[in-house]
């Protein structure tokens, strides 16, 4: 059998604005593109832990990734080309790891297969599903801002749109969330994230203040997770669970069964039979889940659009709407939005456009997979 390669690049991308990550201000996104190649397919991954919201930080992930890639007769090995051919839904995680770099090596193993099985950058996700993926158009910035993007989201097709709230007055979110609905029609559902920014109290109120206005939900108004659906009661207000989620385990999705949404983050929870497991849990609770992104590269949140289209389907409108916040990127290729939406046969053309030639490749080792 042929050898297979183990490639580390790192990138640094810098931010068209900067982005306020738990009180971290961030003008750059770093992160790295791991590369495997077995019977000369070439598959990528995009290892992208967020400074801040991960628990990982980047070195971490350099020195996982660099001891997974290198030490792939321990590793590597259980990762038999057998498995390549089964439903990708069971391909082991690598266990012990840290989710960004069980993602990225997940997602480069799935490109193989991908490549062994339909010729294409990542596996063919079968006739039923859509050709497409809707976004959730991302609003920030100052109540003029927020105005004008809405406007931009309605105006080019956009179906959802999300705002952050929690960093100005109460008032303010208040007005923001006004002016967000006056621009985009009283058609356009909107999201909330709030990022546990408030008590109970404090969250209540604006809540209350908001509830009439085609809310579709809010993601985690405060930190006490258990009086989510209290509030939910009193509000008005569906509520989504976004952090909340890394901190369960999908067995744990019985008892939230009262929430709307699960917000999943690929690169925070791991590999695909962690993010599948807490579909099917969802599934039978009849929650929704929207696949979300923690500002990846565009090869990255390309990868997350192709899951968001097999998770949700063409109904569920992803948050993946951060392409405008890298102000250059890895692919050679734009990433094109049509009318809200990102069609397959797009995301896959522009996956196979990854440039590492301007990467920095700071790690390299021959490996060998068992017959």
């Amino acid at each position: 059998m042929n050898t297979p390669w183990f490639e580390l690049y790192r990138y640094d991308l810098p931010l068209s604005r900067p982005l306020n990550v738990k009180g971290k201000v961030l003008t750059r996104r770093t992160g790295l593109i791991v590369g495997l190649e077995v019977d000369g397919r070439k598959g990528y991954g995009d290892i992208a832990p967020l400074p801040g919201i991960s628990r990982e930080d980047l070195q971490t992930a350099i020195n996982e990734a660099m001891h997974l890639g290198k030490a792939n007769k321990r590793q590597l090995n259980s990762v038999r080309m057998e498995r390549l051919q089964q439903n990708i839904r069971t391909q082991p995680v690598f266990l012990g790891w840290t989710p960004s770099v069980r993602f990225g090596f997940d997602t480069a193993i799935c490109s193989i297969y991908g490549q062994m099985t339909s010729g294409c950058m990542l596996p063919d996700l079968g006739k039923d599903a859509p050709n497409f993926v809707l976004l959730s158009g991302l609003l920030t910035g100052s109540l003029e801002e927020v105005a004008e993007k809405a406007r931009r989201l309605r105006e080019n097709g956009y179906r959802s749109a999300k705002l952050k709230v929690g960093a100005r007055t109460l008032e303010e979110d208040i007005q923001a969330v006004r002016a967000a609905r006056e621009a985009l029609g009283p058609d356009i559902p909107l999201r909330l994230d709030a990022n546990r920014a408030w008590d109970y109290d404090t969250a209540l109120q604006f809540g209350k203040a908001v509830a009439a206005l085609n809310i579709d939900y809010i993601e985690e108004p405060f930190p006490n997770v258990w009086r989510f659906q209290e509030f939910a009661g009193s509000s008005g207000l569906p509520v989504a669970l976004d952090e909340a989620v890394r901190e369960m385990t999908p067995r744990d999705v019985e008892s939230v069964s009262w929430a709307k949404v699960l917000i999943l983050k690929p690169t925070l929870l791991g590999g695909r039979d962690r993010l599948y497991s807490f579909v099917k849990a969802a599934d039978r609770q009849k929650l929704k889940c929207v696949v979300s992104s923690t500002f990846e590269s565009g090869y990255g949140l390309l990868v997350l659009a192709h899951l968001a289209a097999d998770i949700g389907g063409e109904d569920v409108p992803s948050g993946l709407d951060t392409f405008d916040w890298l102000q250059s990127d890895l692919l050679t290729e734009p990433i094109i939005v049509r009318q809200g939406r990102l069609y397959l046969e797009d995301v896959l053309r522009c996956l196979a456009t990854l440039d590492t030639s301007r990467l920095e490749l700071i790690g390299h080792a021959e490996c060998t997979l068992p017959n």
